[in-house]
């Protein structure tokens, strides 16, 4: 099952626990539908500020994040990156668009696009070797 279905699943008290992002899960954390367990990144969310970290919680060494990211072709003009990074950066930092992503339980990626590239450079590597340790295979 897809994120969606196994959220109602932990809700409706089919599934007892449940892996999701801040986003998908706050409003019902905040309606009481759901108990926040702890994060899964290295400092608490800042729209679930009393929700302790998972090496708060007692597993040192857990850091996993649930991020989006904009991406184009990678033939595409470094001219045109750049305008499309330089807009992108604009609208990310205005107040109206900050406060929107944080009400969602978000967190505004702070950076341009080379910070952005080297975060996602570190994701890769770091799910590369947990697929590899775990020896971790699709079907």
């Amino acid at each position: 099952k897809g994120g969606g279905p196994a959220l109602n699943d932990v809700i409706g008290g089919q599934v007892p626990v449940f892996f999701g992002s801040v986003a998908s899960t706050k409003q019902y954390v905040d309606s009481g539908k759901l108990n926040a367990l702890a994060v899964t990144g290295k400092k608490r969310a800042s729209s679930m500020p009393s929700v302790p970290t998972m090496a708060e919680a007692g597993v040192p060494g857990y850091e996993v994040y649930e991020w989006n990211g904009i991406f184009a072709p990678a033939a595409t003009p470094a001219p045109i990156l750049i305008k499309l990074s330089d807009a992108i950066s604009k609208v990310m930092q205005s107040p109206e668009v900050r406060e929107r992503v944080l009400s969602l339980g978000g967190e505004p990626f702070q950076g341009n696009s080379e910070a952005a590239d080297k975060f996602i450079k570190a994701q890769m590597a770091e799910w590369a070797k947990l697929v590899k340790t775990g020896k971790i295979a699709v079907d």
